[in-house]
């Protein structure tokens, strides 16, 4: 039996979660599907330019569970851009992960437990 998922840490909230081929009704698309670990993956990666082992920290993974991660984006994005697929972003458990990654912050002493507000800089009255 596999072992649970872990949380990862997701801070990428796409405004789009759907994108498709101009001029092809979407009835008649096959559609390929992001998890957001993927896009949070291509963010780190790509986007920033992070190393794989300083992602996979940001993430709150490990260094080959981030490549795995990352590889599965990018082919999934490759099929979809030369086959002429919809790529939908799936953002069901992102909710959970931020709530995951809140609690940890919280945890920490990062964050207030109550409102989630951040607890640097703020002085103690004495």
């Amino acid at each position: 039996m596999p072992r649970p998922r872990g949380p990862r840490r997701i801070v990428c909230h796409p405004h789009c979660t759907y994108f498709k081929p101009a001029g092809v009704p979407l009835r008649d698309l096959e559609e390929s599907v992001l998890q957001m670990e993927e896009v949070e993956a291509i963010r780190l990666a790509d986007l920033e330019g992070k190393y794989h082992e300083d992602a996979a920290r940001s993430m709150g993974v490990s260094r080959s569970t981030f490549s795995r991660t990352l590889v599965s984006a990018r082919r999934k994005m490759a099929v979809a851009i030369l086959q002429g697929r919809a790529i939908r972003i799936e953002t069901g458990m992102a909710d959970h992960v931020a709530e995951a990654a809140l609690e940890a912050a919280a945890l920490e002493g990062m964050l207030c437990p109550h409102c989630a507000r951040p607890l640097k800089g703020i002085e103690e009255d004495a």
